[in-house]
């Protein structure tokens, strides 16, 4: 799903996984996925364990014993997959054919603040609006 992920134009993919370098045609942030594949090789073995559900507690923390101690790359890997939690599941999600709706749609949370912004030729502040006359400013609250 990763390598898929890799593959998203950019109305398929959150803007919080969108990198954009100058004179480029942009692409997901290839660090961010490398994180997230770096938590789940970590994790591999406890996700995909054979019981489903621990009986006790202490099969609990027999399974979590056998697993080696995180070093600081794996917290800090851990770390940014938990703040990007949403976005990733929106990339990695089986929805690309709605993801650009849904995307739209996302402008009508609470958090977010989208506003229209119309300007007139005249108005026009850089070179990268010469041939636009209506855009969709997202602001994260």
């Amino acid at each position: 799903a990763i390598e898929i992920a890799m593959g998203r134009p950019e109305m398929e993919c959150p803007a919080e996984l969108w990198e954009q370098q100058p004179g480029e045609s942009g692409r997901p942030d290839e660090q961010k996925l490398s994180m997230l594949m770096t938590v789940r090789s970590f994790f591999h073995p406890f996700i995909y364990r054979a019981m489903d559900e621990f009986p006790t507690l202490d099969a609990l923390l027999l399974t979590l014993d056998k697993m080696e101690a995180p070093d600081d790359k794996i917290l800090e890997a851990l770390r940014v997959c938990t703040e990007l939690r949403l976005p990733l599941m929106e990339l990695l999600g089986d929805d690309s054919d709605t993801a650009s709706t849904n995307r739209l749609l996302q402008l009508q949370q609470p958090n977010r603040s989208a506003r229209w912004v119309c300007r007139s030729r005249e108005e026009r502040t850089s070179a990268e609006e010469a041939d636009s006359l209506l855009w969709l400013e997202d602001h994260v609250a």
